[in-house]
């Protein structure tokens, strides 16, 4: 059996979650976020990652995109209209994305040993 048969779909959508760009936050996905950390007692806090690769965003990128986390479609760094900067930006995506990608594993793993 999968892996989502067994899970909720709050802790299904959590763990499908990417890191994208995005023209408006999705205050009910933050929500999730915040409630599957304080029930997995997970240590970390993915909004203040996010809320750090945005103000290092907002300090190289004057546009109207901002990172957030995404289950449908979102723009890359990679199609960001900028010239400077979109090596660093790309850098700090990435680690951040890892955070995420860490605290799912993290999730799926306290999941499964119960």
């Amino acid at each position: 059996m999968k892996f989502k048969e067994f899970v909720d779909k709050d802790i299904q959508e959590f763990t499908e979650l990417k890191i994208g760009l995005v023209d408006k936050e999705n205050i009910e996905i933050n929500e999730l976020v915040r409630k599957v950390e304080e029930k997995f007692n997970l240590g970390t806090d993915l909004l203040e990652i996010k809320n750090e690769l945005n103000e290092f965003l907002g300090n190289r990128y004057g546009g109207k995109f901002k990172f957030d986390f995404c289950l449908q479609e979102f723009k890359e760094v990679d199609k960001l209209k900028i010239n400077r900067n979109k090596k660093e930006i790309k850098l700090k995506w990435f680690q951040a994305s890892g955070n995420l990608a860490e605290t799912q594993t993290e999730v799926e793993r306290q999941i499964s040993n119960n």
